[in-house]
């Protein structure tokens, strides 16, 4: 919108405003989800080496199986662990709260973007009644 002009033709002041914010917090956003998908990814990889996972399908293990094979509804996942060991094991705990924590995050972000879009939205529709721009 900025590109185009489109933003700056605005009448409504009030809208410009909120549309501005709008693109601001959705930049920031993708900034903050970028960094949480970072955290995801190094906690993932210390759960994966203290959990054993493996996808089976009648006894034929993943690597032998094609994608349409993978999506069947016969594909069986089982996961090895041991509970107690997990408790005990610091970096584990650690990565599972950081995956809490992220997914947290993660849903705070997107509900404040969704208020403000939703903001946006309403100050559309007034401004469509009213018939200023």
């Amino acid at each position: 919108m900025v590109g185009s002009g489109a933003l700056a033709r605005l009448g409504n002041i009030e809208l410009k405003n909120a549309v501005s914010a709008l693109f601001a917090e959705a930049d920031a956003a993708e900034d903050m989800l970028r960094y949480f998908s970072a955290d995801l990814g190094r906690a993932s990889d210390i759960i994966w080496q203290s959990v054993s996972m493996s996808v089976e399908r009648e006894g034929t293990p993943a690597a032998e199986m094609t994608d349409a094979e993978l999506e069947s509804a016969e594909v069986a996942q089982t996961v090895q662990y041991d509970l107690e060991e997990l408790c005990r094991d610091v970096p584990f705990r650690n990565a599972m709260v950081e995956v809490v924590d992220s997914n947290t995050d993660r849903l705070r972000v997107n509900a404040e973007l969704q208020a403000r879009l939703q903001e946006v939205r309403e100050l559309i529709g007034q401004a469509l009644e009213g018939g200023a721009g």
